[in-house]
């Protein structure tokens, strides 16, 4: 994984309301451009936002952490709407 979240993050997402998600949402999309932006800086790394966030994706189904899994999905689905140039 790329960016290690605190086991308890994605408790419950499926349950709450859609304004708690909309902030963990931003929330987790924010840490991933951070990285993203320093990696690019320090790594001279091409991957992007929607890359990364992808392969984490995938490692969340691999430990069948379905909520992280949905909550990095809704966040794709969110800001691919939001930015013409996400993928």
């Amino acid at each position: 994984m790329f960016i290690e979240f605190k086991d308890h993050l994605f408790d419950n997402y499926l349950e709450i309301d859609n304004e708690q998600k909309a902030f963990l949402q931003r929330l987790i999309f924010l840490e991933y451009v951070e990285q993203v932006e320093k990696d690019r800086f320090n790594e001279r790394s091409h991957l992007t936002v929607f890359t990364t966030m992808s392969i984490d994706m995938l490692e969340y189904k691999e430990d069948e952490n379905y909520e992280a899994c949905k909550c990095m999905q809704d966040i794709i689905n969110r800001f691919e709407e939001e930015f013409d140039d996400f993928k």
